[in-house]
């Protein structure tokens, strides 16, 4: 079985909270470059314990990644951030994780 090395590979991760935290920690292993977005700055304290580099524009992060974990919560705020104008950003060999939550109906 053969996979793929994450090895000067990059990651992103849209919402670096609790779960994208976690993915981070996980991640870093496997020895890709890793970025995240957030609707809000972490802690300068996280973001260097996780290893990871900020993009401000959500754009040019889906456009440059290899790998995206998208973990936002479902929020008026969140609501349509992956539209079809942007997942047409995102590179045609790219991996994507969805563990977005969606509230409750």
């Amino acid at each position: 079985m053969r996979g793929n090395q994450g090895n000067g590979k990059r990651l992103g991760i849209i919402d670096a909270g609790r779960i994208g935290q976690l993915v981070a920690r996980r991640a870093r292993g496997f020895g890709p470059s890793i970025h995240h977005h957030n609707r809000h700055r972490v802690h300068a304290y996280i973001k260097h314990a996780l290893e990871t580099t900020y993009c401000e524009s959500l754009d040019q992060m889906l456009a440059r990644m290899d790998m995206l974990s998208v973990n936002y919560p479902h929020t008026p705020a969140t609501f349509h951030l992956l539209p079809a104008r942007r997942l047409k950003l995102i590179q045609y060999h790219a991996y994507i994780a969805n563990t977005a939550r969606r509230g409750d109906q």
